[in-house]
């Protein structure tokens, strides 16, 4: 699976856990961001992304966009509580918490 394909995988199960929209397909997509470093990169200087990467730039920007508009929300108040149970960062409790009787199994 590309790189681009699972950045868009993971953007709509985010999406899904967010607005409760979707189905458990949707959300089992999700992979995690483990060897997309791109995701890290500075959105505000895309000259600065490697051609490899570059393909997944308008993506990238959807993602930190999605992000910055949910992070004051009640919702994301519940992914930080949920993730600062685990040792380390996962949006899949927190999936599974927001989804809960909201998106079809």
């Amino acid at each position: 699976m590309s790189n681009l394909q699972r950045l868009r995988d993971n953007i709509e199960a985010i999406e899904c856990a967010l607005n409760g929209k979707g189905d458990a397909q949707v959300l089992n997509k999700y992979t995690g961001f483990g060897g997309l470093g791109f995701v890290l990169n500075d959105i505000e200087k895309p000259e600065k992304w490697n051609k490899t990467d570059a393909v997944c730039y308008k993506d990238t920007v959807r993602l930190v966009e999605m992000l910055r508009e949910y992070a004051g929300s009640e919702k994301m108040a519940t992914i930080r509580a949920s993730s600062a149970r685990t040792s380390s960062w996962s949006i899949r409790p927190a999936i599974s918490t927001l989804i809960s009787g909201r998106c079809s199994t």
